[in-house]
């Protein structure tokens, strides 16, 4: 974990939960690589905790599968082609079902939300390179988590809120390897936004279609860019 900078566990919190999600944003910002050995002791120093708590966050990321055994070691998941291509198969569908059960239910409120959602994103895309392509898509993938929220249906919810971190992941390789600045995405959001506060439902609609065609366009070209055959594992 090189040049990886950890911050020390409050002892107040429960510590595996906070070591958990510490890891976790890691792994999906790609700070730790996919194949890096993860070391308990290293770990535990790094956070000023006992191995105890880090023994049971491990345990919690190898049960969601981002992190594997691999001999006597635990070491980060690869990235693999065929995850990316399952999770753009899955993606495009999921998110119009929770557009069109959301545009049925929405509430001034809720435009509110999205609202103070977007200028967070604002915030973040004016930082340019200051901001890290994590916080910037996290910021992208709560947009639509709030979506999901809106449509009232607990099984979408659910499905989002389950793919929520590999779709960060996969939006910051997607981020990392285009030709474009972080104010596409925003300017793609904005256009969104006013469609629903218009209650243009069709129109926002084929603006959320474009944003998701953009997300894969940019993910198909990362083969080529890494010259790597779209049939070998690793992605990055």
């Amino acid at each position: 974990m090189e040049h990886v900078q950890l911050t020390a566990i409050d002892k107040n919190e429960i510590y595996s939960e906070k070591v958990y999600r510490q890891l976790k944003q890691l792994i999906v910002a790609n700070h730790i690589k996919p194949g890096e050995i993860l070391n308990e002791r290293e770990l535990a120093d790094s956070l000023s905790v006992s191995r105890t708590p880090i023994r049971d966050a491990l345990r919690s990321l190898e049960q969601e599968g981002w992190i594997s055994k691999k001999g006597k070691f635990k070491v980060v998941s690869l990235l693999t082609w065929k995850n990316v291509q399952s999770l753009m198969e899955i993606r495009r569908p999921l998110e119009l079902m929770s557009y069109d059960l959301a545009v049925q239910k929405m509430t001034d409120q809720d435009v509110r939300d999205l609202e103070h959602i977007y200028e967070n994103m604002e915030m973040i895309a004016k930082k340019q390179e200051k901001a890290s392509h994590y916080e910037a898509m996290a910021a992208d993938i709560e947009f639509h988590l709030q979506l999901a929220r809106i449509s009232r249906n607990d099984n979408v919810l659910h499905i989002m809120s389950e793919l929520g971190d590999q779709l960060i992941r996969t939006s910051v390789l997607s981020v990392r390897y285009g030709d474009f600045s972080l104010d596409t995405y925003c300017s793609n959001h904005s256009r969104l936004l006013e469609c629903l506060k218009n209650h243009e439902y069709q129109k926002g609609r084929e603006e959320l279609e474009q944003h998701i065609s953009v997300w894969e366009g940019h993910l198909k070209k990362v083969p080529e860019i890494l010259q790597i055959n779209s049939d070998e594992n690793l992605v990055f």
